[in-house]
């Protein structure tokens, strides 16, 4: 888990940004070679806890979910935006994989070569 602020202004500085519906992901390659989540939800996306700590668990179930597809350990931050709120696992989860896949984050499968299409 990313808590220090040292390694939240690192990713701000060096990392990059990917801004949906629901969530802005930004992220790095791993500097230490481990993976590592931050989260941000502030009371802009709700003013009851409940709801933050809910989109707080959504984004973390995502997070583990998906981080075994990824070709390379990576910091990652996930900021909930207001889109997020009523989403359920799998809406939030298809915006992640969007992101990682446009980031080129994904592993490619064997067999999945693009030449063959």
């Amino acid at each position: 888990m990313l808590r220090k602020g040292a390694d939240f202004s690192l990713l701000r500085a060096k990392g990059q940004d990917h801004r949906g519906h629901r969530l802005l992901f930004s992220w790095l390659p791993a500097p230490d070679g481990v993976s590592r989540l931050g989260l941000v939800v502030s009371k802009k996306y709700h003013r009851r806890a409940v709801h933050r700590n809910r989109a707080r668990r959504l984004m973390r179930e995502c997070f583990r979910l998906t981080e075994g597809r990824f070709s390379q350990p990576v910091w990652a931050v996930l900021v909930a935006r207001r889109g997020m709120s009523g989403q359920k696992l799998m809406g939030v989860q298809r915006e992640l994989l969007y992101h990682c896949h446009q980031a080129d984050l994904l592993a490619k499968k064997e067999g999945d070569d693009e030449d063959s299409r």
